[in-house]
């Protein structure tokens, strides 16, 4: 179920894709995308290659982290349409290593290298429960701007935060666009603050959290941080959110500390920067 389609105005052409549909003992459901290069390419050669088309604007759903590639989904499902086997899963981001493969002439006596492939591969299973470990940030809308430092500082932490203003585009079903980032997500930390209330989408979101809790256990956490006004004054912990672990930090500083500590995943090793590798 191979599909070609070509490289937009950019210099490497003929990139594959495959949807992989799950075929029982033998392979696992996903998305396959292969650049070609000739018989005598390195991997180094390969990813200097892809890294400047990718530089140059030239393949807009794929960036380099250092010694993984983000695949932008949503982008690429855009770029090569819709696929009935990949319509409920195929969005969002996906952290890839790719590797090189090596293709032979089918006839050669003796066999030759007829090219190499640089394949990027994403497993639908893996890809779903890495959407799950997304970070829910719930908070009232006067409260936007410190609830965005908090934002800022996990995604640079490698963390996926999940904020409505970015999370939901412009027509989004504001209910069902809530629900669907419950879902993505492992944790929801609501930021109390005395103009925090539980009602209309705040009290959603809180409903929401608790059903996500009883479904995943402890693969999901519910974190309060109850914090205080220029006056000193702090919100109040609404009822249901009062048996799950909430926190008073004095300083954000605290606070993000706080919230790391509560998350049901740890940070990976340090690595490089890009541009270092």
């Amino acid at each position: 179920m191979y599909s070609l389609f070509a490289m937009w105005a950019c210099g490497l052409k003929g990139i594959k894709w495959k949807i992989m549909e799950k075929v029982l003992g033998r392979r696992e459901a996903g998305i396959e995308i292969r650049f070609p290069f000739g018989n005598d390419v390195s991997l180094r050669e390969a990813l200097r290659a892809v890294d400047e088309s990718v530089r140059e604007g030239d393949v807009r759903w794929l960036r380099r982290k250092g010694r993984v590639w983000v695949v932008d989904l949503t982008m690429l499902k855009a770029e090569i349409g819709e696929h009935p086997a990949a319509e409920d899963w195929l969005n969002g981001l996906a952290l890839v290593e790719p590797e090189l493969e090596a293709e032979a002439e089918a006839f050669g006596h003796p066999v030759q290298l007829k090219r190499k492939w640089l394949v990027f591969t994403i497993l639908r299973e893996e890809h779903v429960l890495n959407q799950q470990k997304r970070v829910f940030l719930s908070h009232k809308g006067v409260d936007k701007d410190l609830v965005r430092q908090y934002c800022d500082t996990l995604k640079s932490l490698g963390f996926a935060p999940w904020l409505d203003d970015e999370a939901m585009p412009a027509g989004t079903e504001v209910d069902r666009g809530i629900l669907k980032g419950m879902q993505d997500s492992c944790a929801a930390v609501f930021f109390i603050t005395p103009q925090f209330r539980d009602e209309t989408f705040l009290r959603d979101e809180i409903n929401y959290a608790v059903q996500q809790k009883r479904l995943k256990g402890d693969r999901f956490a519910i974190i309060s941080l109850i914090l205080a006004d220029k006056e000193g004054c702090r919100g109040k912990v609404p009822e249901i959110l009062s048996p799950y672990r909430w926190e008073t930090p004095e300083t954000s500083l605290d606070g993000l500390r706080k919230i790391i500590q509560a998350l049901p995943l740890e940070l990976g090793p340090p690595d490089w920067r890009d541009g270092l590798v």
